[in-house]
């Protein structure tokens, strides 16, 4: 969940501003070079023409190595007044996630970015030793880098009562750690980024791109557009059905958030992916379960997989059509319940801190907060009804005591 009340916070570092010069200062070189070479098998051949593909999507596991949190108090208060993952359980939904996998066997798991918490190398040790069993079980896995994953200035070690820095990942380092996903058995590879294109049958594709390099962390690069272009168009004269997929979204997702979890140089983006008639993008990063719609394009935003009620997707392309469903990762009833827990608290803990600015009867002001816990529930999970919502008694209260707000303004601007 993206907290609602530090939205202005969010915007200045959503699509790698404020973090990505911080990264440049921490770790300063720029790009190291990176083998191109990387050729990896096929988990599974190429499927006839004409044949359905399913596939299982999720996004922004932020997934933390054990070896990295003592699991003590200074961990707990972190992640308990973060932004309502329940991140101290990294380990059951990464598990999870595997058994769900290998209960469907789609035909192939898409992680479309933010696979670690803060890019700390171990985390994505552990990620790739779950993945490559998933490989070696004859599903195919393909992932994208997110934000959090490449050069990140956060990755640390939670001990005692603080942290410590621990190794992060470059760019080149998460190629070789991720090859065996999807870019090493491509049909095509970008040379500048964690970019390419994966047949799954004869006419059904996906075209990975990464805005997430050093050199322009946040924006496809010129060179990376240039290869999508080459690849649209070839796909398009082989009559190839093509499902880009990226990390940050292509299409705002909300009217408040505007471009701030958007790629940056967006725009361009979606024009392209227009133009060669692209009607699915798969992204994340906002945390939020959505999808916007724009010309054709449709773009369909995941929620955080670690955040209640723990998004996944079901997407089946068939011919030219594909059938998106959102659906639910198959975790213990005491874990769900902590989940919803901590969503409620986050909420409540975000509104009362705007709320104590108002001067509110006890029992309004408890209304209130009870209104923003369902709103924003509903909201995050995708099950948002715009019409219904706006017949709740407490969006009436919201209006008439607390309309100058911020969370006021999130409310009014979904949809």
């Amino acid at each position: 969940m993206l907290p609602p009340l530090v939205i202005a916070a969010a915007v200045a570092v959503a699509a790698g501003g404020s973090f990505a010069a911080l990264a440049k200062r921490a770790f300063p070189g720029g790009t190291a070079a990176v083998p191109r070479e990387i050729t990896v098998s096929r988990t599974a051949p190429v499927l006839p023409a004409g044949t359905p593909v399913h596939l299982l999507a999720v996004s922004d596991l932020h997934y933390i190595s054990p070896k990295l949190n003592d699991g003590g108090e200074f961990f707990r208060r972190t992640v308990e007044n973060a932004d309502g993952k329940l991140t101290e359980r990294s380990e059951e939904f990464l598990a999870a996630l595997e058994a769900q996998t290998l209960k469907e066997r789609p035909d192939a798991l898409v992680i479309s970015g933010d696979l670690t918490f803060n890019g700390e190398h171990q985390s994505l040790r552990d990620l790739k030793e779950t993945f490559g069993r998933i490989r070696e079980k004859g599903v195919t896995v393909l992932v994208l880098p997110g934000n959090h994953d490449v050069s990140y200035p956060m990755a640390v070690n939670f001990t005692g009562k603080g942290t410590e820095r621990v190794k992060n990942v470059s760019q080149a380092e998460f190629l070789e750690e991720c090859r065996e996903f999807g870019y090493g058995a491509a049909e095509e590879k970008d040379r500048a980024s964690f970019s390419y294109y994966y047949p799954l049958s004869e006419d059904f594709a996906l075209l990975f791109l990464d805005a997430n390099t050093e050199a322009a962390p946040g924006a496809l690069l010129p060179e990376t557009l240039d290869f999508a272009e080459r690849v649209l168009k070839r796909a398009r004269q082989k009559g190839v059905t093509v499902v880009t997929v990226t990390h940050q979204n292509v299409l705002p997702q909300n009217r408040l958030y505007g471009d701030a979890f958007a790629v940056r140089n967006r725009k361009e983006t979606a024009a392209l992916l227009k133009k060669y008639g692209v009607a699915h993008n798969l992204s994340g990063h906002a945390h939020l379960t959505h999808c916007a719609a724009e010309d054709g394009l449709a773009d369909h935003a995941a929620g955080c997989m670690s955040l209640a009620p723990f998004r996944i997707a079901r997407i089946t392309v068939f011919g030219k059509q594909a059938d998106y469903r959102n659906g639910i990762l198959e975790v213990p009833p005491e874990l769900r319940e902590e989940g919803e827990a901590r969503a409620r608290q986050t909420i409540r803990q975000q509104v009362g801190a705007e709320l104590d600015r108002l001067s509110l009867p006890p029992e309004i002001r408890e209304k209130l907060t009870a209104s923003a816990v369902r709103f924003n529930r509903a909201y995050f999970s995708g099950e948002l009804d715009p019409e219904a919502f706006r017949k709740d008694p407490g969006l009436t209260l919201w209006k008439e005591y607390a309309s100058g707000t911020l969370f006021w303004s999130y409310m009014q601007s979904a949809d």
